[in-house]
């Protein structure tokens, strides 16, 4: 608890009321100079509070920056990604009229797909092309398919699975990029499915 005090203005000879001042110099106990006086204590505290708010803008904007610059890296890097590594997905193509595509149910649709790995930057790349294969009515020496311009530079073949009891029937994607088929003997009328892949 505190307790009252009585207090009293000064008046000086001429009844005016007056506040008295001192010095500091004048207070006994007050030292002017060391860490003991409290106001040189508090100047003190303030001054190295400033250095360590400094301080602490110094770090955070050193943070900021590695921050933003891994942002940077990180943008660098996704587009680094995007180049390295493509895929158009599976993507359909023309089946010739007097063909029937898509002719087995249990076998996946016609489309050719390519997927690219490396780096244009570097030089280095190589790209993997697939095609699925899923025709109907094939005859011998006949242009089943046409392949969209630039899917291959070179003449590929390769034999899939056909009509039961048939031999397989070789195809070959022709550099003007349709797709050609080859029976054996006598056989007509066939079909053929199937999956091929290879590495350009």
């Amino acid at each position: 608890m505190s307790r009252e005090v009585n207090h009293r203005y000064l008046k000086d000879k001429d009844g005016d009321t007056y506040f008295p001042i001192t010095h500091i110099n004048a207070v006994e106990g007050m030292e002017t100079e060391g860490s003991e006086n409290p106001f040189t204590d508090i100047n003190d505290k303030i001054n190295q509070m400033n250095t360590l708010i400094k301080q602490a803008n110094e770090t955070i904007a050193e943070q900021q920056k590695i921050i933003k610059d891994n942002a940077n890296a990180i943008k660098i890097f996704d587009l680094a990604m995007g180049d390295m590594v493509g895929d158009t997905g599976w993507i359909d193509y023309q089946v010739h009229p007097n063909n029937v595509k898509n002719y087995l149910s249990s076998a996946p649709p016609c489309a050719i797909r390519e997927v690219r790995v490396g780096n244009d930057l570097a030089g280095k790349w190589f790209v993997f092309r697939s095609i699925r294969v899923n025709i109907g009515k094939i005859n011998h020496n006949q242009v089943i398919a046409q392949l969209p311009q630039g899917f291959t530079k070179d003449t590929v073949s390769f034999v899939l699975r056909s009509t039961g009891g048939k031999t397989p029937v070789e195809l070959s994607i022709e550099k003007d990029n349709s797709v050609k088929s080859y029976l054996n003997g006598n056989d007509s009328d066939l079909w053929a499915a199937g999956e091929f892949t290879w590495l350009v």
